[in-house]
């Protein structure tokens, strides 16, 4: 059975602009977020827990650069907290988190690791005890002590918990931007190599000429397309959906912007809709028409690193949206 609870001081807008337009990773507390925390619970026939799905819109990042161990960041609370309240076995997915970052951002106190993952496991916990998942009607009997009392009390059933169980898929295709002209293209290619061999004749640290190997590669493939003669590419990728009478799970690949997760669930009629991204590979950031044009981490580095020719088409959220309203509409049927 589904519910729906709200974590609000733990995800914030990461797409930060300063003054002179210059768009950073930071905070952006006027942003659009999606603070919900949807919830699935499962039990047995006689109402024991044995699993939560539950989720949250938001990178889990809240460990930063001085942390040299591995963790699975506030996730790992949520899960911790809803496993030893509820004795459920807790499964936990990101949500449509591409330009969502915790409050606490890349810190390097287990503290706010703890305070962020404690707020969401917390509201999940929260609506996993409001959730009644046997079949049930209530029965009011009336009797008398020094007053008049009306007792009420909950007569469980043993019939059938569900009645509707489907999955639909869906192909997407989200055309890329035209790759640059020729002498564009050498151009890129020079730079980065140029300054990967300086990096390497000054012995920069690995962190640096890593980095700038990805960079030169990137470079090269694009090159290596543009002389062969192409011009623009697109991704295709398959959307799912499962549907479980009032709940339905949408999810895709990438990293979607928030406005893709709360677009599609907008087309839901579900009591709870949740939407994971970052689900069956991450083919690069999936960004939203105002950060494409303005620039910044998901339409510049985030190409290199992804390996991605060029950006999204400023139509991609659209696309992608539309494509979950025929899917939903589907389940839905």
């Amino acid at each position: 059975m589904p519910g729906e609870g709200k974590a609000r001081r733990s995800a914030v807008n990461r797409e930060e602009i300063d003054a002179s337009g210059r768009t950073f990773v930071g905070r952006n507390p006027e942003g659009v977020t999606d603070h919900s925390v949807p919830v699935l619970r499962v039990d047995d026939l006689e109402g024991n827990p044995i699993a939560v799905l539950t989720g949250y819109a938001c990178h889990p990042v809240s460990m930063g650069y001085e942390i040299y161990e591995f963790t699975p960041d506030f996730p790992g609370v949520v899960r911790r907290i809803v496993e030893r309240a509820t004795g459920a076995k807790c499964l936990y997915l990101t949500g449509a988190a591409g330009n969502q970052a915790s409050l606490s951002f890349l810190q390097s106190d287990w503290g706010e690791m703890e305070r962020m993952g404690g707020q969401i496991g917390a509201a999940a916990v929260q609506e996993f005890y409001r959730i009644e998942t046997r079949p049930n009607e209530t029965i009011r009997e009336v009797g008398k002590s020094l007053s008049d009392v009306a007792h009420y009390s909950k007569k469980f059933s043993n019939g059938y918990t569900h009645g509707i169980f489907s999955i639909s898929t869906r192909q997407v295709t989200v055309p890329l931007q035209k790759l640059p002209e020729i002498h564009e293209a050498e151009q890129q290619f020079h730079e980065a190599h140029e300054r990967l061999k300086k990096l390497t004749s000054e012995g920069a640290s690995q962190t640096k000429t890593y980095l700038q190997m990805l960079v030169e590669r990137w470079a090269k493939g694009v090159l290596d397309k543009v002389q062969s003669g192409i011009t623009s590419e697109e991704r295709t990728f398959q959307i799912q959906g499962f549907r479980l009478d009032d709940f339905v799970l949408l999810a895709m690949p990438g990293e979607p912007f928030v406005e893709i997760g709360l677009g599609a669930k907008q087309h839901s009629t579900a009591k709870t809709t949740m939407f994971a991204g970052y689900c069956n590979g991450l083919l690069g950031y999936w960004p939203t028409p105002e950060t494409i044009n303005q620039g910044g981490m998901a339409v510049s580095s985030a190409v290199k690193t992804y390996n991605n020719s060029t950006p999204p088409v400023a139509e991609a959220a659209e696309i992608i949206i539309e494509n979950f309203s025929h899917l939903i509409d589907a389940l839905m049927s």
